[in-house]
């Protein structure tokens, strides 16, 4: 048979074994959102701030694309390809971080900032070869949010009253939400 309902999670087409379609059609649609943003910005690359919000874009809906298929296709490749979506979203958070970071002025704690995410991303990548695991991805993405995004995008919101960090604000909650990126 060509195309086979196995269950309401599974479905077989043309003998290969597709699991959890919700996440593949999911997943697949957020990483073309992305893609989108990412060739929108990617016009606007003069200034820091937006070539590090596309690169956030790029990676983030290259991540979300093999995330569907690692899903998908888990009987298959077993973690490997988890592995990989893993690591592109831990360096899409790190641009993300990036972008957060050309809105601070301070030199001194600019240079402190930048450590910090760069550690972050090494300590990470580290953590997630040693122990691969969900879990790993969704302490990174904890630490990257509540520790310096949010708090620096808000800062930047009260000091000079750019709404649009409110809305990057809420949009890093709504897709940290979304993928179920906190426990």
């Amino acid at each position: 048979m060509y195309f086979r309902q196995m269950n309401n999670n599974e479905i077989q087409i043309l003998g290969i074994q597709f699991l959890e379609l919700g996440t593949i059609i999911s997943d697949t649609l957020m990483g073309l959102v992305a893609l989108i943003f990412f060739r929108k910005l990617k016009k606007h690359t003069k200034y820091k701030y937006n070539k590090f919000f596309s690169f956030f874009f790029l990676f983030f809906g290259i991540s979300s694309l093999i995330a569907a298929w690692a899903h998908g296709l888990f009987l298959y490749f077993d973690i490997y390809l988890h592995i990989i979506a893993w690591i592109l979203s831990g360096i899409s958070f790190y641009f993300l971080q990036l972008a957060s970071a050309s809105l601070v002025i301070n030199a001194k704690f600019k240079l402190k900032y930048l450590i910090f995410i760069k550690v972050q991303l090494l300590l990470y990548l580290i953590f997630l070869f040693l122990f691969p695991s969900f879990l790993i991805v969704k302490i990174n993405f904890a630490i990257a949010l509540l520790v310096s995004i949010i708090p620096v995008f808000f800062m930047d919101y009260l000091k000079n009253n750019q709404k649009y960090n409110l809305f990057v604000i809420f949009g890093i909650l709504f897709i940290s939400n979304y993928t179920r990126a906190f426990p």
